[in-house]
């Protein structure tokens, strides 16, 4: 081929593939604004897939991201000093899964019900951070394991010593609830207001008292410190945790997923609360004050709280979870290690 018929070629090439850039440059595409689909994912930056799987990179961490938008691997610790989370069980962690609204509509009391402060009997039980009931067995949740109990004999039939097996940075069992064959429970690394990481949800099998999984909730409450189920919230009902360190919200999951849906703004400040019920459309806390627990009534759709009564026993130092079942209203005092139950009084 002649010099000529080359140096024609080359050029015919380079115009060519120039031209091929320039359609690609300028044949800009429409884009439709009309959102198809969105996920809760709470802050990222930026988001990647690969047709299968995505991969949510945040200022903290990695997570895999699966088809139906639930985490199948977590990874938090690619900076040195972050805490990891590894375990191998039936279920993985997850942050958070598709927006869920809840249906809260329509949802309304029977009315703020008085209590009986006279409690009608106790239960010596050691130091405990809250019970669960369903019915037949109590479950007793401390510091560092959880129990089962005959609520006949007030015998332990069974017990988890390890609820935080291979979790890294976690010391600290709040208190949890029962719902459905499960159990609920507040989990965090506790050293203060101030000084609290790896804020969780725990659940863990009623039958046997295996952990299925772990759920953290870090980025939605600075603290963790009880936990009850809703069922009229939600299409599945509606997890809600409270904060011993902040008094003005409670904090909404959605069952089963448990993603966040809503942090609730409280008509008034509830310091230090450590228990947390359900019963009849109304969430019931106890805000501890020492020698006295503080009995408020919250609505849950609208956030108006009620200080309904003060409680206390002779000795009373400190007054833990609260669990409301069964007719009955129960709460944990630490220095009597004992549970006292009470009983609802309802007006016309």
């Amino acid at each position: 081929m002649s010099g000529s018929k080359i140096t024609a070629a080359l050029l015919a090439l380079m115009f060519g593939s120039m031209a091929g850039v320039w359609a690609q440059t300028f044949d800009r595409p429409d884009i439709d604004t009309n959102t198809a689909l969105s996920v809760n994912m709470g802050l990222s930056s930026p988001w990647g897939s690969d047709w299968t799987n995505g991969d949510h990179f945040w200022t903290g961490g990695i997570w895999g991201e699966s088809p139906h938008w639930t985490n199948i691997s977590l990874n938090h610790s690619h900076f040195p000093r972050l805490t990891n989370y590894n375990y191998t069980v039936a279920e993985t962690d997850h942050l958070s899964g598709p927006e869920m609204i809840p249906d809260s509509l329509g949802q309304t009391s029977a009315g703020w019900p008085d209590i009986d402060t006279n409690f009608a009997f106790s239960v010596n039980t050691g130091f405990s951070q809250g019970w669960a009931f369903d019915g037949t067995n109590g479950y007793d949740f401390q510091t560092g394991n959880i129990s089962k109990f005959s609520t006949i004999t007030w015998e332990q039939t069974d017990r988890n010593s390890f609820p935080f097996y291979d979790l890294q940075y976690c010391n600290h069992l709040g208190a949890g609830a029962f719902y459905k064959g499960r159990l609920y429970v507040a989990m965090e690394d506790w050293h203060g207001c101030g000084n609290v990481t790896n804020q969780s949800i725990g659940v863990f099998e009623a039958g046997n008292l295996s952990r299925i999984s772990v759920t953290v909730v870090s980025n939605y409450q600075n603290e963790i410190s009880a936990v009850t189920v809703d069922p009229d919230l939600g299409e599945h009902g509606m997890l809600i945790a409270t904060s011993f360190c902040d008094g003005r919200h409670l904090f909404e999951y959605a069952l089963p997923l448990l993603n966040h849906v809503k942090t609730l703004t409280l008509s008034e400040n509830i310091p230090q609360i450590q228990g947390i019920g359900y019963h009849d459309k109304l969430i019931y806390v106890d805000a501890d004050s020492g020698t006295n627990g503080l009995i408020y009534g919250i609505n849950p759709v609208t956030g108006e709280a009620r200080n309904l009564t003060s409680i206390t026993v002779p000795g009373a130092k400190e007054f833990e979870g609260l669990d409301v079942s069964q007719g009955e209203f129960r709460i944990a005092e630490a220095a009597t290690g004992r549970l006292y139950f009470y009983f609802f009084k309802f007006g016309d």
